[in-house]
Order: C-alpha cells, then sequence, then structure tokens
C-alpha cells in the first residue's frame, strides 16, 4: 500500500501541475499510482533503483536512478515536490512469516519515521 507523507501543494509555475515524487514505483502499486498520476495530470518523478522496470510511459513522468537512503540524492527530489507517496513494500517470507514479517515491519517503522524526520527537516 501507499502512504501519503506531505504535501506543501505548490503549483509549478509554468504548467500548474502537481509534481509527485513517487518511492517504491516499480512494483504493482507504484506502477498504478504513476499511470492514474500522469492520467490526472500530475508531474510524475519516479525514484528507483531499477528503471528498466517501469513499463509505462508518459510525457509527464520522469524516471530517475535514486538511493532514497542517501540523502544527498533524495534532496533535490523532496525540495522540488508538491506531494511525496511511497509504495515501498516487502515480499513475504511464506516458509515462516510471522517472526520475518515482524522484523521487516519494525524496520519499515523505524525508516519511515527517518523519513518523515529527514522531510520535516529538509523543508
Amino acid at each position: 500500500s501507499h502512504y501519503f507523507i506531505q504535501s506543501n501543494l505548490r503549483y509549478s509555475a509554468m504548467s500548474g501541475q502537481k509534481r509527485l515524487v513517487v518511492l517504491g514505483a516499480t512494483g504493482a502499486t507504484g506502477q498504478l499510482l504513476i499511470q492514474q498520476a500522469v492520467q490526472r495530470n500530475y508531474l510524475v518523478t519516479a525514484l528507483v533503483r531499477t528503471p528498466s522496470k517501469i513499463t509505462f510511459q508518459d510525457k509527464n513522468l520522469t524516471v530517475e536512478v535514486c538511493n532514497i537512503f542517501d540523502k544527498a540524492q533524495l534532496q533535490p527530489h523532496v525540495d522540488t515536490a508538491d506531494v511525496i507517496m511511497s509504495c515501498l513494500g516487502f515480499p513475504l517470507a511464506w516458509s515462516n512469516p510471522v517472526p520475518w514479517v515482524v522484523l521487516v515491519v519494525s524496520k519499515c517503522f523505524d525508516w519511515f519515521r527517518g523519513l518523515l524526520h529527514f522531510i520535516r527537516v529538509a523543508r
């Protein structure tokens, strides 16, 4: 699923379009999100590790390689975004799901808490 992280609702002076940055855009949810966002006339930047996983193309879509854990790489995208959304997910380990899922979910919450703090400080 995706999480609404922050919105300043600034508009691009040139186009009047909202700028949307998507983390985790290569997964099933992320791909649907970027398709729907460009259909609604957002300027979308998909931050990815593997650009070839994005199969959708549109004039309002920019795909950029970014290590979202690196502040220097993420900062320019945070600075220019009106909305930042995360579709980050993780595969389930079906052989032993409960302990593995608990560990991953706790790590994700820690990571999201850090990301939210970073975004607040960066603004």
